[in-house]
């Protein structure tokens, strides 16, 4: 995958996993994942599952009861490079797992990719009577898969996450073997290891201020405050539609 002008961490690691296959991506977490696995599809999440972003409420999969898919295939490579400030804290945030689903394992007529959504976002009243609702959006590699997907589209599962200083630390797992334990295994062992560089880190007084500040919510037993990042409410793009 070539990229325009100045590379990113992410896209330079991982562009040509994401890109180039013809495959669809859903993010999740470990213990998401054992759910899913369990049910034997991805389902739509309509309130009844916790939502891992806050703007998931508003979201346009939502309003379609849909499964919010990552599609780094139809786009042009300039507006996926574009957007990336908007895609990456959603696709990768702390321990994420990116489900890999054949398209070709899809019903396209259920399928809305993302210039399908971009160009079409169909509009509800408010309950005030107002004719405008705003929906959120992942601009340029969001795509749509109305119901549910069956896990006999899976492919594979990409762990991932990120280190000190923007390296992404990832690992590949293939859908016939035990991706709940290899993936959980690869986690606890990335996890101890963070602690321990961490911990000596401390050690030797070179902690930053955010780093110190964690610790010390941790130490005492008070949870740790959550960093805010583009994740939360303003990593979607906000689509403004008018009945």
């Amino acid at each position: 995958m070539e990229l325009p002008d100045t590379q990113s961490l992410l896209l330079s690691q991982l562009g040509t996993r994401l890109r180039g296959h013809g495959h669809l991506w859903h993010r999740t977490s470990l213990k998401s994942l054992e759910g899913i696995l369990r049910a034997g599809a991805i389902v739509p999440n309509i309130g009844q599952l916790p939502e891992t972003f806050p703007q998931s409420n508003g979201s346009y999969s939502r309003y379609l009861n849909g499964v919010s898919l990552f599609d780094f295939d139809t786009s042009n490579e300039r507006n996926i490079f574009d957007s990336e400030w908007a895609w990456q804290s959603v696709l990768i945030n702390n321990l994420s797992v990116l489900i890999r689903i054949r398209r070709d394992a899809l019903d396209r007529a259920k399928l809305k990719l993302p210039s399908e959504i971009s160009s079409s976002v169909e509009c509800v009243n408010e309950p005030t009577g107002t004719n405008e609702r705003v929906r959120m959006l992942i601009p340029a590699v969001e795509a749509i898969h109305i119901g549910p997907i069956p896990s006999s589209a899976f492919s594979g599962f990409i762990l991932a996450t990120f280190k000190n200083g923007g390296e992404i630390l990832w690992h590949e797992a293939e859908h016939g073997s035990d991706p709940l334990v290899e993936l959980s295994q690869i986690g606890a062992a990335w996890k101890a290891a963070h602690e321990l560089r961490r911990a000596e880190r401390k050690a030797r007084g070179e902690l930053d201020l955010a780093e110190l500040v964690k610790a010390s919510f941790e130490t005492d037993g008070s949870p740790a405050r959550k960093r805010r990042s583009r994740s939360g409410s303003d990593a979607a793009k906000p689509a403004t539609c008018s009945a």
